[in-house]
C-alpha cells in the first residue's frame, strides 16, 4: 500500500507501542497525527522524529474516550492535514489486575482506557470513511483478548472488546472501509 501523502491518525501514538507505529508509517511516506492524553513531552519528541523523515507531523492532546476530545481531535486532524485515510487505535491502559483484587475502579480505568478509547473515535471515524467510500482502521487488541492471562482479567476482558467490536465495524463499514485488529503478544 502507497502511504505516500496519506493522512494517518495514530491515537496513542506519542510512545511505546503507537510511537513505532507512527515512526514506521512516517517513514512510508505518510503524513501523521499522533494524539497523547498526557505524555506531552513524549509527544514532542515523538512529532519531532516524525518530521525528520520529511513528512507532516501533528501532536494533538486528547482523551480518546472523551466524544468532545474525539471531536476536537478530528477536527485539528482534517484542519491541518486534511482528511484522515487510516486511523490507527494505539491508545490504551496496562496493568495487573488479578480476580479477586480488581476493584470497580480497576474495571472502569480498563474498560474506559482501552476499549472506549477505540469506540469513541470509531463513532466519527469511521462513518466519514463510509461517505468518502475508502479508509482503513487498526486497532490494536491484544492475543490476551482470546488467550487471557490469569492476573489481568480487566485487561484481558477490555482488548476482548476491541476484538469483537472491530469485527463489527469491519461487516459494517465494508466494503469501502477496511477494518482489522492486530494482536500482539507482549512488547
Amino acid at each position: 500500500m502507497d502511504l505516500r501523502n496519506k493522512i494517518v491518525l495514530v491515537t496513542g501514538g506519542a510512545h511505546r507501542l503507537g510511537r513505532a507505529v507512527a515512526l514506521q508509517l512516517a517513514t512510508k511516506g505518510a503524513d501523521i497525527a499522533i494524539t497523547f492524553h498526557s505524555s506531552e513531552q513524549a509527544a514532542i519528541d515523538t512529532e519531532a522524529e516524525i518530521e525528520a523523515l520529511g513528512v507532516r507531523a501533528l501532536r494533538i492532546q486528547a482523551d480518546a474516550a472523551d466524544a468532545d476530545d474525539v471531536e476536537r481531535m478530528l477536527d485539528n486532524t482534517e484542519r491541518e492535514l486534511g482528511p484522515i485515510d487510516a486511523w490507527v487505535a494505539c491508545a490504551g491502559v496496562f496493568r495487573r489486575t488479578p480476580f479477586g483484587t480488581a476493584i470497580r475502579a480497576d474495571w472502569d480505568d480498563m474498560m474506559r482506557g482501552n476499549f472506549e478509547t477505540f469506540r469513541v473515535p470509531a463513532e466519527r471515524i469511521g462513518p466519514a470513511m463510509s461517505r468518502r467510500g475508502h479508509g482503513a482502521i487498526i486497532a490494536f487488541a491484544d492475543v490476551a483478548a482470546i488467550r487471557p492471562w490469569r492476573d489481568y482479567v480487566p485487561y484481558c476482558t477490555s482488548k476482548s472488546r476491541v476484538l469483537h467490536h472491530a469485527r463489527h465495524l469491519a461487516r459494517s463499514l465494508a466494503p469501502g472501509v477496511r477494518v482489522n485488529a492486530i494482536l500482539p503478544g507482549p512488547v
